[in-house]
């Protein structure tokens, strides 16, 4: 009676590589050194690789955009119910007051091309904007926020 014995198993895997591992290297080293047609496979390799790497990168730039966009909003909101809760203040600072501005207006308006400045309740934008409908909603928007006594439109 002839004796069988089962499947050895290793409790280390294997350190040498897999035959289709070897096999896909061997291709990979024939088409890029390849002495006709390498030069034209490594061009394309290359040309691919940039094209995606080009794709990658205005995805990951929409992507910080969004985000900011979305930083602004969540940043209105909570400065929007920090107010609600908090006491009226006599004074407020320039400096705060330019960030409520812009913080009421990042919910709704991308707020990177617009310059705020406050001085003593009196608030000047500048930059460029969409349009005319675009300016008005900011400027009205603007006169909203708790401690703006006069606004001075200089959008385009």
């Amino acid at each position: 009676m002839a004796r069988t014995f089962g499947a050895r198993r290793s409790f280390f895997p294997s350190v040498l590589p897999s035959r289709t591992t070897m096999l896909l290297a061997g291709l990979t080293l024939g088409i890029l050194f390849a002495p006709r047609t390498g030069r034209s496979s490594r061009a394309l390799i290359a040309q691919r690789y940039q094209a995606w790497m080009n794709r990658l990168s205005v995805w990951f730039e929409d992507l910080a955009r969004k985000t900011r966009q979305q930083s602004s909003r969540v940043q209105g909101t909570i400065r929007e119910l920090r107010e609600k809760t908090a006491p009226e203040e006599t004074t407020i600072s320039d400096e705060i007051l330019s960030q409520r501005v812009r913080s009421e207006l990042g919910r709704f308006f991308n707020t990177a091309a617009i310059e705020i400045m406050s001085q003593d309740g009196v608030t000047t934008l500048k930059g460029a904007v969409g349009n005319n409908q675009e300016r008005q909603d900011i400027v009205e928007m603007a006169r909203r926020v708790r401690g703006v006594r006069e606004v001075i439109s200089l959008l385009s």
